[in-house]
């Protein structure tokens, strides 16, 4: 069965995989109108050697178990908004930005090819512009903050584009600053939803990342808050997902530059069965979203971001099902990322293999060979 779904893949790309092929060919394609610069064709030999992959990948292709994650060669790291921003939402959280940027860094110069997504440039900007407010009130208005905290919420209503086009040129100097200690080089990527769906973008980013990992260079990616529309309604258009967030941009970033393992990290553990904290809640230490019959309850959005514990796994079997690897995890852990990439029990780890027995920590829960006397 395996190998004639495989074969029917390469029989439906036999003739364009001939055409690439083929020198004459290709450089016949090069000439055309439609592929005029060596960008496009090398962006075509991706489009078919992705569909290849993922004909395969969705019939057991991809990486089944943690321990393989030790071969992974290029990652995408996905840095939530509530692991690098304060409790306060004001501000960088310096000290665990600065774990992440030494742990992305040693898997750069161990020869992994690393793309960063990241958050933080609305919280970087707020703390700036409520600096420059309160400068520019008088000592009465400073003593209320009444015009620029909500009543309810006591949080500040500064409009967020404006926070995010001032905070998002700090937030690129504070990462080149970290970064550059370890002797790595970042550049920043912005994009909005149009640069996936409008297939010149989409081959002018591919082209860029591709130069960019080829240089050695960390590209770090994030929405052009500035001037993006206001988050839609998800929809999946013939089984693309939509961006309406850092997580569904980190997966088609990671499918769309063919990555091996995409780690989305958070201010949780991983996949809970309910909203940590409930009673009876336990973390899924591996999880499949074709087999696992698992019930999953899902809370609200995170504490600063658009997205929450939903939006990361409909993004996470998104990418799964398009052959890259997830782990969903709590970035606030120590050396979560080293310890991803050697195989350690961390986080969520989604598959598409189907996952079989009950886990011992639900044995446990249920308590017939745990008996509190003995």
């Amino acid at each position: 069965m395996q190998t004639g779904r495989i074969s029917q893949a390469v029989c439906r790309y036999r003739p364009l995989i001939r055409a690439l092929s083929t020198p004459r060919n290709v450089h016949n394609l090069a000439c055309n109108s439609c592929f005029k610069s060596q960008s496009h064709t090398d962006y075509l030999i991706h489009l078919t050697r992705r569909a290849f992959a993922v004909s395969t990948f969705k019939h057991g292709g991809t990486v089944l178990y943690r321990q393989e994650l030790v071969s992974v060669k290029r990652v995408v790291v996905k840095l939530g908004s509530a692991v690098i921003t304060r409790d306060d939402e004001c501000g960088i959280a310096l000290g665990r930005l600065a774990s992440i940027v030494e742990q992305v860094s040693e898997l750069q110069n161990q020869g992994k090819e690393v793309l960063m997504v990241t958050s933080g440039a609305v919280a970087y900007g707020k703390q700036k512009l409520r600096q420059e407010i309160l400068m520019s009130m008088s000592m009465r208005q400073t003593m209320t903050l009444a015009n620029y905290e909500s009543k309810a919420t006591g949080k500040s209503l500064i409009e967020p584009r404006a926070c995010a086009a001032t905070g998002q040129s700090g937030l690129m100097s504070l990462y080149e600053q970290m970064f550059i200690q370890y002797g790595v080089r970042t550049a920043q990527v912005l994009v909005t939803k149009p640069d996936f769906s409008n297939d010149e973008s989409r081959k002018n980013l591919h082209s860029t990342l591709s130069e960019l990992i080829r240089l050695n260079i960390i590209p770090i990616l994030n929405a052009n808050d500035a001037v993006a529309p206001p988050p839609e309604q998800d929809k999946d258009l013939a089984g693309v997902i939509s961006l309406k967030d850092n997580d569904s941009l980190a997966a088609r970033l990671a499918v769309e530059m063919d990555a091996d393992l995409l780690i989305l990290m958070s201010d949780v553990n991983g996949l809970y069965t309910s909203p940590p904290g409930t009673e009876g809640s336990r973390l899924i230490h591996t999880y499949s979203p074709s087999t696992d019959n698992t019930s999953v309850v899902f809370e609200g959005k995170s504490r600063v971001g658009l997205g929450g514990m939903e939006s990361k796994v409909k993004a996470a079997t998104w990418a799964v099902q398009n052959g890259v690897s997830v782990v969903i995890c709590n970035g606030t852990e120590e050396m979560a990322i080293l310890n991803i990439t050697q195989g350690k029990q961390v986080g969520t780890f989604f598959t598409t293999a189907q996952v079989t027995g009950t886990p011992v920590e639900l044995q446990a829960m249920q308590g017939d060979f745990l008996h509190p006397f003995l």
